[in-house]
């Protein structure tokens, strides 16, 4: 159960980071916005349950957060980080739910960690910890898997970390 949930820990980060740094609207010519409207009924528009910081945007996501903390199934059953810098979240519904963060330390995703036992994630619990990795995996009573997985550049003290809930 442990590898199948690290596996799937390790499908969704390549998913993020795929969606994250993957090529913008194929209609947009690479120089920026294009001032001609699409001719494409199509609707390129992020799904309702998806959110993602504008492409080809001047811009940066601030670094203190883009998103706010939704309510849906998933969240309520685990505690809202207080760290401040989610960027991105995406549901899958009645499947998934993910959450993206920057500048997280550490000691903050070890905090969390309790956090997350503490209100019942506390089965089947998985913790890796090495100087560029933390994870943590655990089940809780009401057939929810909770997995974080924090990654750091070698030498620094924050990196991004990934949270997910799926429902087992």
């Amino acid at each position: 159960m442990k590898k199948l949930l690290a596996l799937a820990l390790i499908m969704v980060l390549a998913l993020s980071l795929l969606t994250a740094c993957g090529g913008g609207n194929s209609n947009t010519p690479s120089g920026g916005n294009s001032t001609t409207p699409p001719t494409s009924s199509e609707d390129n528009s992020p799904t309702p349950t998806e959110s993602t910081a504008p492409e080809n945007s001047s811009t940066p996501t601030p670094q203190g957060g883009g998103e706010e903390w939704p309510d849906n199934d998933f969240t309520q059953q685990i505690p809202n980080p207080a760290w401040g810098s989610l960027y991105k979240t995406s549901v899958i519904p009645d499947m998934l739910f993910s959450a993206n963060y920057r500048t997280v330390s550490a000691e903050q995703a070890k905090e969390y960690a309790e956090e997350l036992e503490n209100v019942g994630f506390d089965t089947d619990l998985s913790v890796s910890d090495s100087d560029v990795v933390y994870s943590f995996g655990a089940k809780n009573a009401d057939g929810y898997s909770v997995g974080i997985t924090l990654t750091m550049d070698k030498g620094e003290t924050t990196g991004e970390l990934l949270l997910i809930v799926q429902k087992s």
